[in-house]
């Protein structure tokens, strides 16, 4: 059923593409992204926000949208695993 939701999709980036569904009463519109992490220049992070500025204007003002993804928070300096949820890699400070 959701495949046949699929009216297009339109990739901005390497870490952003914008899905578009069509959905009643109003169309959803998903953004997803895959952000560089707080270790990258301020040029590149400037970069992602505008191509999620980019991936907005091709969006209806009345559509429902939903921005997601990646946006490589880190959760902490502990070393220890959290079991499924968290892998080695999403630890930091």
């Amino acid at each position: 059923m959701t495949a046949k939701s699929l009216e297009s999709w339109c990739p901005i980036s390497n870490g952003v593409v914008v899905a578009k569904l069509v959905t009643k009463p109003l169309n959803l519109r998903i953004i997803q992204v895959y952000a560089p992490t707080s270790d990258s220049e301020d040029v590149e992070a400037e970069k992602f926000y505008e191509e999620i500025e980019k991936a907005k204007g091709y969006i209806k003002s009345q559509d429902i949208i939903i921005v997601m993804g990646d946006f490589n928070g880190k959760v902490g300096d502990e070393i220890e695993r959290l079991e499924d949820v968290v892998g080695p890699s999403d630890i930091g400070k």
